[in-house]
């Protein structure tokens, strides 16, 4: 049985707990920056670290990162307003999410999309190359129709998502949050500009 339009690609399998959000609009992730700002602002009013507006200095930190003679002496005080490097990875972190959720979505349904609107068809002979045999495409439609060989490597390619790149990804979840808690409890919170700016 003729296997068209062919199924479409699952990028979700690589992060299975963003798989319900499939169905929603990625412009509601731009929710998490007042979220995230707000807990960042009562975590720094806890701690007495929020600072004022004396303490926003980004064109003379700026400066100082590159090794440019700046007149006034950095201050030992390191506050949340001075610490833009911080404030800027995290609207950064949050942006790249809200990009790639809508790619994901765009690639669920790019295939479906394609068909009926006959930019795809199927062939009636399959053609390979040198280049599908490298990229090992000959070991997965060998053995099916020309109608059916679309499909073929999409389930291909999703398994793939789900099994390699879907285990990964709860790896690299659980590295990021182990780290994160490393560093909360070793009370080394200095943001990232300070570690990495010039010394002296």
């Amino acid at each position: 049985m003729a296997t068209w339009p062919p199924r479409d690609m699952d990028p979700f399998a690589m992060a299975p707990w963003l798989r319900s959000s499939r169905t929603i609009s990625s412009t509601w992730f731009w929710v998490f920056v007042p979220l995230l700002s707000i807990a960042v602002i009562l975590v720094a009013l806890a701690e007495d670290s929020l600072g004022d507006p004396s303490d926003v200095q980004i064109i003379q930190d700026l400066g100082r990162f590159f090794g440019l003679k700046i007149k006034s002496a950095s201050s030992p005080k390191f506050p949340l307003l001075r610490d833009f490097a911080s404030v800027f990875i995290m609207f950064l972190f949050v942006a790249t999410s809200v990009l790639l959720h809508r790619q994901w979505k765009h690639m669920a349904e790019l295939l479906t999309e394609l068909a009926a609107n006959n930019a795809i068809k199927p062939r009636n002979t399959i053609r390979l190359s040198r280049r599908s045999e490298l990229l090992g495409v000959d070991r997965i439609i060998r053995n099916v129709r020309p109608e059916e060989a679309v499909d073929a490597l999409v389930a291909r390619m999703n398994r793939i998502f789900q099994g390699v790149a879907g285990r990964w990804s709860l790896v690299i979840l659980g590295t990021s949050l182990a780290m994160t808690a490393a560093i909360m409890l070793g009370g080394r919170l200095d943001g990232v500009f300070r570690p990495s700016c010039r010394r002296g």
